[in-house]
């Protein structure tokens, strides 16, 4: 059974996606996706909607959730994380200026070929650039969903 549960989007607009810039003694100064951790019995969704909107100020509007995929880490895969995989349209992602919280210093538009090499190299130096679940989405069972949602 799962000892801590999250969820959070992967905004993704013309072969980009965006992700924020971690402020915290947990994974500080990796890239990762806006979302959290959920409240006891929040389903997944809310708990993302609810994480992103603290986080960025505003969630982009007219985001279409098209997908799903859950992610497990820990030394037992004890952490479970879903994350809701969006698409906005182009004019959004042009106007789109987060309101970042304490929790993130940065955001930015990032291609989706440069996280995958990302992820890659976070793994081959054992030198973490991106947020674990980034990394474990970038190099797990689904990619080719994540190219198809994100192209």
């Amino acid at each position: 059974m799962a000892e801590k549960v999250g969820a959070g989007f992967l905004f993704c607009c013309d072969g980009q996606a965006l992700l924020l810039k971690r402020n915290s003694k947990h994974n500080d100064k990796t890239w990762g996706l806006p979302g959290g951790n959920c409240d006891p019995g929040e389903d997944a969704l809310s708990c993302a909607v609810r994480e992103a909107s603290e986080e960025l100020g505003h969630l982009p509007s007219q985001y279409q959730v098209i997908g799903q995929m859950t992610t497990r880490r820990g030394k037992r895969s004890q952490k479970v994380y879903s994350v809701f995989l969006s698409t906005i349209p182009l004019e959004t992602k042009d106007s789109y200026v987060p309101q970042l919280n304490k929790e993130h210093t940065e955001w930015s538009w990032f291609p989706i070929n440069s996280i995958k090499s990302m992820a890659e190299a976070s793994v081959a130096r054992e030198e973490e650039q991106l947020h674990p679940v980034v990394t474990a989405l970038f190099l797990g069972e689904s990619q080719h969903m994540l190219k198809e949602v994100c192209a």
